[in-house]
């Protein structure tokens, strides 16, 4: 075969701990009937069930933690002396060793339920609804399901979607045949032997005649595995053209000539399009069968990862020119796009 690809194309927590011990002598508990400021530490007990506080002073009965005090009524925070003698009281009665311990008890049983809170946070339990002198706690968690992955699912064209990927003979006219199919990626080569990347994964092309138009339409698609080398398979062709502004190749009776660079574009239905060749090509044979000169166009454009090249050709008066081969381009490539994509 001939031709570029065909031989021959990314707490509140407890801050200092419990403190206790320093109280000022205004705020001992105020009494009724009782002047604080009355010197009781020394002598005998001034009466019956009086209590030494723990600063060694006598208070009544009545001054003794634990003891109801007449109160405002239920519902009511209490105002005046009343309030304020109560609040003296507990304060006083934190200071003995009785409501020292109470407090500790408190804490460590405050600390023992936060503690099992914790637990169950971190082990996914919720405390129970039975337990008994518990006010249920309800809590709700969701696992940290971490980064989404990300799934990505490699793209396998085989070269049996390649071969339905390649137009039509009726593209070429009613009367046009399979001249030559195939999909064998050693037949690949570039345009005047011009080095192509080593990493093309699949290839299918094909050879259309129209023997009562004297046309004929060579199709190449690879797959190069990266954008990359697709677009360094067109540069290295375009290379070759470029180097002298024409090149040739001969291959057994046929010699094959591309001369100049054309202006094009991509056709739109080409999906993330990049290089682009457009050049002209003259064939001449010596073979008994095929003898004479045929002259036409070369197009190749690098889609993606995919290249697709097109070379029409026909004899003298044919009509092939640069519009026909690009309008058999832009066909190729919408028929790709709807078959591979």
């Amino acid at each position: 075969m001939r031709h570029y690809g065909i031989r021959g194309r990314e707490s509140a927590h407890l801050s200092g701990g419990l403190q206790c011990g320093f109280v000022r002598p205004d705020r001992f508990a105020r009494v009724p009937g009782h002047d604080p400021r009355v010197d009781l530490m020394s002598g005998p007990q001034p009466g019956p069930d009086w209590w030494r506080g723990s600063d060694g002073h006598w208070y009544p009965p009545q001054a003794y933690p634990g003891v109801p005090t007449p109160g405002p009524p239920k519902g009511s925070e209490g105002t005046g002396p009343e309030k304020g003698a109560r609040s003296r009281a507990f304060r006083e009665w934190i200071q003995t060793g009785q409501g020292i311990a109470a407090l500790v008890v408190s804490i460590i049983t405050l600390a023992g339920v936060g503690v099992g809170a914790g637990a169950a946070i971190a082990s996914g339990r919720h405390p129970s609804p039975d337990s008994p002198g518990r006010t249920p706690i309800v809590i709700t968690t969701s696992p940290d399901p971490g980064p989404s992955p990300v799934v990505t699912t490699p793209r396998t064209v085989t070269p049996a979607q390649l071969t339905r990927a390649l137009i039509p003979a009726q593209a070429l006219g009613a009367t046009a045949t399979v001249n030559t199919k195939g999909t064998d990626l050693s037949q690949i080569m570039g345009i005047c032997g011009a080095p192509l990347p080593s990493g093309a994964q699949a290839t299918a092309f094909e050879l259309l005649q129209d023997s009562q138009a004297s046309q004929n339409l060579l199709e190449i698609i690879v797959d190069w595995g990266t954008d990359a080398d697709a677009g360094t398979a067109i540069a290295s062709n375009r290379a070759a053209v470029d180097k002298s502004g024409s090149c040739s190749y001969t291959s057994g009776n046929e010699t094959t000539q591309y001369e100049g660079d054309y202006s094009a574009s991509p056709p739109s239905s080409c999906s993330n399009p990049g290089n682009y060749l457009d050049t002209q090509v003259f064939l001449t044979s010596s073979s008994l069968f095929s003898s004479g000169l045929t002259s036409g166009f070369n197009v190749e454009v690098q889609c993606g990862s995919f290249t697709i090249a097109i070379q029409a050709e026909g004899a003298p008066g044919a009509g092939v020119d640069q519009g026909t081969a690009d309008g058999y381009l832009s066909n190729a490539a919408g028929h790709f796009a709807a078959t591979v994509h």
